[in-house]
């Protein structure tokens, strides 16, 4: 990863399929990598990572791509480019929130095991959680041409 873009982002409030997302404020730094996308440096807030049972919707993605959330970086980036949203595939090593190792949620949701999802914990490794669990969100998201 190269190019590296700091930004100060207000996170909006939100109310989504029963989990509530506090309002936050983050000093964000993220770093293009060879994929294209930017990638979260650090974890820049906790939360649970949920599904519906009738959909199997996961939550905290729909938070992530939710307009307002796309509004608020926006805003941050001052562009007006599409982005979307999504969370590591892969071990991205130790991240840290407020400087503090921390675990943090993966995108893969194992098919076997509905009620789980896969993190990495706060020395590295590979894990899995109970998808109620607060866990770090380290976010990357694609930019596309600034319109």
């Amino acid at each position: 990863m190269t190019t590296a873009m700091h930004i100060n982002w207000e996170l909006p409030p939100a109310d989504i399929g029963g989990l509530h997302f506090n309002r936050q404020e983050v000093a964000a730094t993220f770093e293009l990598g060879d994929d294209g996308l930017y990638h979260s440096r650090d974890v820049l807030f906790l939360s649970p990572r949920n599904t519906k049972k009738d959909t199997s919707r996961d939550i905290l993605t729909e938070y992530l791509n939710s307009c307002e959330v796309i509004a608020s970086l926006q805003n941050a980036l001052q562009s007006d480019g599409e982005i979307v949203f999504a969370l590591p595939q892969e071990n991205e090593g130790v991240k840290r929130y407020n400087g503090v190792p921390c675990w943090y949620w993966l995108s893969g949701l194992s098919a076997r095991y509905t009620g789980y999802f896969h993190v990495i914990d706060m020395k590295g490794n590979y894990n899995h959680g109970v998808a109620n669990v607060v866990c770090g969100c380290a976010p990357m998201f694609a930019l596309s041409a600034h319109n």
